[in-house]
């Protein structure tokens, strides 16, 4: 993941000088769709996975690896074609592009790295999903600054994303536990499906929530996206940088032994977190706007109003992710951050309508940050009263 929010530090100036800043919109534009079209292709386990398989013991995991590589194989392509199509529609400047990057992403959601991380296994996560994928990207803008050719770079990004989740779904597969063959049964696969309801909800709420921005962006105020597509590249970079650390909490926590059981281990990850995302945050509010303007060779300039907003995402989405998907899924309390979730969205998304009209991409960075605090506000509530429920009075 380092590896990866490396190299998309490298792609984001080299896109921008080579393509411009209006070709980048369009393809952050067809990111965006992808983002949500990726969520309904992994059906949930991206979310909790790692949390499942963190519980179970080897054959059960084999089983939840299978019937999730079986029900994504068969819904992805409708939904990865549907995606693209969206993706055509909202990017008119750069159409076909927009459509590669949104598959690319899309197809995202047919790895195996929720499972690597809730097994503990950092090492194959890293050279089998990994690599390929950041060799792609890393190839793809080799290709782009030799020869200036948009579709060279997205093109090579493409195979390298097929490739990492087409390894990783073999490794998983050839290495794990032997199961009986009816386990490949279309129906007993999408009826572990059905036990990804809150999953679901939680990840479709969210992720769709949070590409939203620029979708509503490009629609309503379409010169603030590149301004916009930027900012929110800083957010991602941020979080991947402290990606390590969250799978493997998400992977640790569900895993109790006698001197640390679950509480204890929730009580020392959600301290982390809170003292680890004031500095993070802080920095993504306070050098953001000189890390728009080195990314972007001075093309686009983020003003200290956006970034701000920024760095209240990023701050909270580090401590939900922590509290949330390590968390509260640890406690099974899936239902707790489903509703989390949706309180954000119900809140967010009318503010987008209203605010991006009046400010632009602040307006957008505004409403996802009201949200996220929302969300994460729950969650603690919600731990909070889990962990009383678990051992009285005891609190996060």
């Amino acid at each position: 993941m380092l590896a990866n929010s490396s190299i998309g530090l490298l792609v984001v100036p080299v896109t921008i000088y080579v393509a411009g800043a209006a070709e980048w919109g369009a393809i952050a534009v067809g990111q965006s769709v992808g983002s949500i079209a990726t969520i309904f292709v992994a059906l949930g386990w991206g979310y909790n996975g790692p949390s499942l398989i963190g519980r179970a013991n080897p054959v059960e995991r084999q089983t939840i690896a299978i019937h999730s590589l079986v029900a994504r194989a068969v819904t992805a392509p409708f939904i990865t074609a549907g995606a693209a199509f969206v993706a055509f529609l909202l990017a008119p400047t750069l159409p076909w592009a927009a459509v590669i990057a949104c598959v690319t992403v899309s197809l995202g959601g047919l790895g195996m790295s929720w499972y690597f991380v809730g097994d503990g296994q950092p090492q194959k996560l890293f050279f089998w999903d990994g690599v390929p994928r950041w060799a792609g990207n890393l190839v793809g803008v080799a290709a782009l600054w030799i020869w200036h050719d948009i579709y060279a770079f997205l093109w090579i990004q493409l195979a390298g994303g097929v490739l990492a989740s087409a390894i990783s779904c073999i490794v998983v597969i050839s290495q794990g536990s032997r199961v009986p063959r009816d386990t490949w049964n279309v129906r007993a696969a999408f009826r572990g499906v059905k036990n990804q309801l809150h999953a679901g909800i939680t990840v479709v709420t969210a992720t769709t929530f949070a590409s939203l921005p620029t979708l509503v962006i490009a629609a309503l105020a379409p010169t603030a996206v590149p301004v916009y597509a930027l900012g929110e590249r800083l957010v991602r970079f941020a979080l991947m940088g402290i990606t390590p650390f969250l799978q493997w909490v998400q992977g640790w926590v569900p895993r109790a032994t006698p001197d640390k059981p679950v509480v204890w281990k929730i009580k020392w990850a959600t301290r982390v977190a809170y003292v680890g995302a004031l500095p993070l945050g802080l920095g993504v509010a306070l050098l953001g706007p000189l890390a728009g303007h080195l990314l972007s060779a001075g093309v686009v300039e983020l003003p200290l109003a956006l970034t701000v907003a920024f760095g209240v995402v990023v701050a909270t989405s580090a401590v939900s992710r922590v509290v949330g998907m390590a968390c509260l899924l640890a406690l099974r309390a899936d239902r707790a951050v489903a509703i989390s979730a949706v309180l954000g969205a119900i809140v967010g998304t009318p503010l987008l309508f209203v605010l991006v009209p009046l400010q632009g991409a602040v307006g957008a960075a505004s409403a996802l940050a009201l949200a996220e605090v929302i969300v994460v506000v729950y969650q603690i509530i919600a731990l909070r009263r889990m962990l009383a429920l678990e051992q009285g009075p005891a609190t996060a």
